[in-house]
């Protein structure tokens, strides 16, 4: 699944052109739920459309049983541009899903590659369709790291980033 607000720094485009290429290659079946409103809707079902992708993309519209719906999937995309801290990643993180992402902003300070899930350059639907074929391929992988994201995300505790800032501040005090 993906949970954005679809807007332009989400990139959902990108998504919609990597699924394409996906269409063009045997990989696995797959099923991919959008979770979001917002001001690019139409544009990105009329994209959905125009790439073949209507049997393979749905648009949920906005949901608030977020938890109950990412119990449901088995590998958790997001494909934004830019990025601050994207909390639903730490969500996915947290429900144990392994996680594709963008090197957008902030998101690859959460993901450990090869451990977590997998990186791509933001706005570069052709590698980031190269890292979902991937995990699709290797479901056998999608336990490791999920469970390597449920311990992982731990670090973004409010107690620990509270700990985090306040060693900062103290070096800074210091020096």
């Amino acid at each position: 699944p993906i949970f954005a607000a679809l807007v332009d720094h989400k990139d959902q485009r990108t998504l919609l052109q990597a699924l394409s290429l996906l269409l063009e290659r045997d990989v696995p079946p797959f099923l991919l739920f959008i979770v979001g409103e917002g001001e690019l809707r139409e544009e990105l079902t009329a994209l959905r459309d125009r790439l073949g992708l209507r049997e393979k993309v749905i648009f949920t519209g906005f949901r608030n049983d977020v938890p109950v719906f990412l119990s449901l999937f088995d590998i958790f995309v997001m494909s934004s541009k830019e990025e601050g801290l994207g909390t639903i990643v730490l969500d996915a993180m947290s429900a144990g899903l392994p996680v594709i992402t963008t090197d957008g902003g902030g998101l690859p300070e959460m993901i450990v590659p090869e451990k977590g899930g997998l990186l791509s350059p933001a706005q570069n639907a052709s590698a980031l369709a190269d890292n979902i074929e991937r995990a699709l391929r290797h479901p056998d992988v999608w336990k490791q790291w999920g469970a390597y994201n449920r311990e992982a995300v731990k670090r973004f505790d409010y107690r620990e980033t509270g700990r985090r800032n306040l060693e900062i501040y103290n070096e800074v005090l210091q020096s």
